[in-house]
């Protein structure tokens, strides 16, 4: 039994689910254009730069962050493999058996507030919008890894009392657009980086996540054959 996501429409703002109707009839390089150029919030004036999501549009692999870290704003690209952040990335892929190019990477929001305040409830919805459409065109998407606290929160509601510290490695089952998919929170990398304590549980983690996809797809696969 599938349960919905609360990431959908319904959460959006009248003016919200009008702009994501014009979008979503629009390709994929479309959506980046557009994304590249949004000014839709007041974080227009409070950001460097906008990171644009980045990886294989068909992928089953979708990894959601935050929002960009400093260096990838500065760099223009989430989880840099240069950064301090995008190589401890580059090992969660490693314990996964994942390789980078084969998955789909974004963030919760895409920009950076260059003065470190905290998010606006305006500025998450207006983010939420844009994920609304991004992860319609995500047709493939069989697993959706929530990289942190706000990921995992703006995935599955606001208000909510659900902590990355409870949820790190839990399986929960979805429906989006009708179609299962499979949610799977984890500690983002910079608060992994922050607490080098949390490796030993993020990493057994990583591996029983691991070991459950493979089961997993042996198991579609045996069904299918």
């Amino acid at each position: 039994m599938y349960r919905r996501l609360l990431f959908d429409s319904d959460t959006l703002r009248a003016s919200h689910r009008e702009f994501c109707c014009s979008l979503e009839n629009g390709d994929r390089d479309l959506f980046n254009k557009k994304l590249s150029g949004c000014s839709q919030c007041t974080k227009i004036y409070k950001r460097r730069a906008l990171v644009l999501p980045e990886g294989d549009w068909d992928s089953k692999y979708v990894f959601m962050g935050i929002y960009p870290g400093e260096e990838d704003e500065m760099l223009g690209r989430p989880f840099h493999p240069s950064s301090q952040t995008g190589r401890l990335f580059e090992t969660y892929l490693k314990e996964l058996d994942i390789e980078r190019h084969k998955i789909y990477l974004t963030n919760a929001c895409f920009c950076r507030n260059m003065y470190g305040d905290p998010n606006k409830v305006e500025e998450v919805m207006t983010c939420q919008m844009w994920k609304l459409v991004e992860r319609k065109k995500l047709v493939n998407a069989k697993y959706l890894f929530l990289l942190g606290q706000d990921a995992l929160r703006q995935t599955m509601g606001f208000g909510r009392t659900n902590s990355i510290v409870t949820e790190q490695g839990k399986i929960h089952e979805y429906s989006f657009d009708g179609k299962p998919l499979t949610v799977i929170p984890l500690y983002h990398p910079g608060f992994v980086m922050r607490r080098p304590g949390l490796k030993g549980n993020t990493f057994t983690a990583l591996r029983y996540v691991r070991d459950y996809i493979k089961r997993k797809e042996a198991d579609e696969l045996h069904e299918n054959e």
